[in-house]
């Protein structure tokens, strides 16, 4: 288990930010590391978006995320990066840069011994219906 250790100390070093939980409107198809993805289907199992686009780990009850103890990377970074500030308020300690997101999503991909997954397996129904008729 060195590489989930690994992954639970990065995750440990991200700024920290008070989530008021009102960004449940970005939960859409995202990727994460093999490793965060077996975390994430062993504690609740595999899942993937509809077509609709909404993680299907959001509780859609509440607009509160179902499997917050093990969201990925990705998820974490939401409000504590230049780029991915948050529309609600929600100010991380310090806003990390470009750089060293590229870093962390690096050094999380290198814990993994399979290929990045996606949540939304429909792309390609996605492209057929954006794809001229002839």
């Amino acid at each position: 288990m060195p590489a989930t250790a690994d992954l639970l100390a990065i995750y440990e070093s991200l700024p920290r930010l008070e989530c008021q939980r009102l960004c449940h409107g970005s939960c859409g198809p995202i990727v994460m590391s093999d490793l965060e993805w077996g975390r994430l289907s062993e504690a609740h199992g595999a899942r993937a978006c509809a077509d609709d686009l909404v993680c299907p780990y959001l509780e859609r009850s509440t607009g509160l995320c179902g499997a917050y103890e093990v969201r990925p990377l990705i998820c974490r970074l939401w409000g504590a990066t230049e780029r991915l500030r948050c529309a609600f308020g929600c100010v991380p300690e310090r806003a990390l840069s470009d750089a060293e997101v590229e870093a962390l999503v690096v050094a999380v991909e290198a814990l993994s011994e399979g290929a990045p997954h996606a949540l939304w397996d429909g792309w390609s129904r996605y492209l057929e219906r954006l794809a001229p008729r002839s």
